[in-house]
């Protein structure tokens, strides 16, 4: 139980940092971040900010940073990661995996224009959904680092979406955009 915790709120976190990296954009658009623990009896968040607000965020999270362009981790793992989504984004779409246990299945796959990674595991259930559109432009035209300013602008551009929901027996997580001040 207290692992299962601890991978929920690490996911929650993690996710919050690439959300709140997102630049400002016109139009009004919102991240909504919700996250309640323990079926409401224990700590809740919720977190909605404009884009425009977010903006300021992006150097602070930045480890390293040239014209824009955000290095993040060691040499070796940012050329995994870039190989990866550099694959990911020249294939077609299709399953690339598929992974099914006793009480527990894990799927990735690129449809529709987007990233899919779903896993289930004993009643927790977590669902990402990435436009292909955000990898494109993270990648950009450099063969090092990643343009996290453009991917996230591009994610900003593409409209109403969520992005993660993890639904676990008691605890859920749920991420979207939207050009709505309160989330609902």
């Amino acid at each position: 139980m207290e692992t299962r915790r601890s991978r929920i709120k690490t996911l929650g976190l993690a996710t919050l940092l690439l959300v709140v990296a997102l630049p400002a954009q016109a139009g009004g658009r919102w991240v909504h971040i919700r996250v309640q623990e323990d079926g409401g009896r224990g700590e809740n968040v919720s977190l909605d900010l404009p884009f425009d607000t977010i903006e300021t965020f992006l150097p602070a999270l930045a480890k390293d940073q040239l014209e824009g362009r955000a290095v993040f981790g060691g040499d070796a793992d940012e050329e995994r990661i870039r190989a990866i989504l550099t694959a990911l984004r020249d294939s077609p779409d299709g399953q690339f995996v598929k992974v099914q246990g006793i009480g527990e299945s894990a799927r990735v796959a690129k449809e529709n224009g987007l990233l899919v990674i779903q896993v289930e595991d004993d009643g927790e259930r977590v669902n990402v959904r990435v436009p292909m559109a955000f990898v494109e432009a993270l990648l950009g035209d450099e063969t090092e680092g990643f343009d996290l300013a453009a991917g996230l602008r591009k994610l900003g551009e593409l409209g109403d979406r969520a992005l993660v929901t993890v639904d676990g027996d008691e605890d859920q997580v749920r991420i979207w955009i939207d050009d709505r001040e309160s989330g609902s």
